[in-house]
């Protein structure tokens, strides 16, 4: 009797690159034009990628994720998704139509704060002033790992000073796009010559990536240090992230005699977020930065401490001095008296 071994061959699936991806939306494009003024975007997520950068390299102004059987593509001006339900769009956004759908003929609906067409369509088009519930988000999230397609523009930092709200926690979308690990900032992006050039975009731009250089290695490239000061900025959760890999050094803050150059990415993030976890705490949580007590210096404790009643007017525009010095690593209290 033999003995046979039976060898059976399974199909090897491997995800695409980000680069890959790209090519399908931007395959026969060299340039998009700057339409209006766009915002810029962060990226972190494992699956999320850069796909049209501006002037500034760490920053993009369209970015994309997969998520599940999904994909979902955000764009930071609402200028670019015109013609996209009557078929008139150009080149580019027909390419990211086919992208995102990963169909010939997709259909497409407009997402409103309810599912009711989710079964109907291929692609659910977002706009910025439709805010949903935290359960729609939810459910939308799921759509998407089920396979749907989802297209988001906005204009980020219009949103902002238009609403007066705050663009990382009540933009509806950046709540979403949060756990794909994208989202807008508040910047404007720049083009060369009225266009966002085309060009091979660095690893980097995904601020995972570089973190994971300046853990490793200590440092990363000016496009991933950038990415990662924008991306710190903009999430908690990866600040986190980022605080974890800094803690371990006991880094400080800048003095007269040791201020923190360009090149040195791991102090830059230590102020970066100790700036921006500073803003998001209570009063009573806040402390002294580091540092401050070197630059510009505490004031001694032997002068006194001094409270005043001003009145500004509010009717001039520009700076209003109160002749007053706020001691560095002090807390200053405001009170502002009813009618005034």
């Amino acid at each position: 009797m033999h003995a046979f071994l039976l060898f059976i061959l399974l199909p090897v699936i491997t995800a695409a690159s980000p680069n890959e991806h790209r090519v399908e939306m931007l395959k026969g494009i060299e340039s998009v034009p700057v339409l209006g003024t766009p915002g810029t975007m962060a990226v972190w997520g494992e699956h999320s990628f850069a796909v049209i950068l501006g002037k500034d390299q760490s920053q993009p102004i369209a970015a994309a994720s997969t998520f599940g059987d999904g994909r979902f593509f955000a764009i930071a001006h609402g200028s670019y998704v015109g013609g996209i339900k009557d078929g008139s769009a150009d080149l580019f956004m027909t390419q990211v139509v086919s992208w995102v759908s990963q169909k010939e003929s997709p259909k497409i609906g407009t997402l409103t704060n309810n599912t009711k067409n989710w079964n109907e369509v291929d692609i659910l088009l977002w706009g910025q002033n439709m805010q949903l519930s935290s359960g729609i988000e939810a459910k939308l999230l799921h759509w998407i790992d089920q396979g749907g397609g989802v297209i988001a523009s906005a204009c980020p930092w219009g949103w902002a000073q238009v609403t007066g709200k705050n663009l990382q926690t009540d933009l509806s979308q950046n709540r979403v796009m949060a756990k794909l690990g994208l989202q807008y900032g508040g910047n404007y992006a720049k083009g060369i010559g009225g266009s966002f050039q085309l060009k091979p975009i660095h690893d980097e731009t995904n601020a995972s990536i570089a973190l994971q250089a300046i853990e490793t290695e200590g440092m990363c490239t000016l496009i991933g240090s950038g990415a990662v000061q924008y991306a710190v900025q903009l999430s908690p959760t990866f600040r986190k992230k980022v605080n974890a890999v800094i803690d371990a050094d006991e880094l400080h803050g800048p003095s007269k005699n040791a201020p923190v150059k360009s090149g040195d990415v791991r102090r830059r993030l230590f102020v970066t977020n100790f700036s921006s976890d500073w803003t998001s705490l209570q009063v009573d949580k806040v402390v002294a930065a580091s540092g401050s007590d070197v630059f510009p210096g505490t004031v001694d404790a032997s002068f006194p401490r001094v409270r005043e009643d001003l009145q500004l007017d509010s009717s001039v525009g520009g700076w209003q001095s109160t002749g007053m010095y706020v001691c560095p690593g002090e807390k200053l209290t405001i009170d502002i008296k009813s009618g005034s």
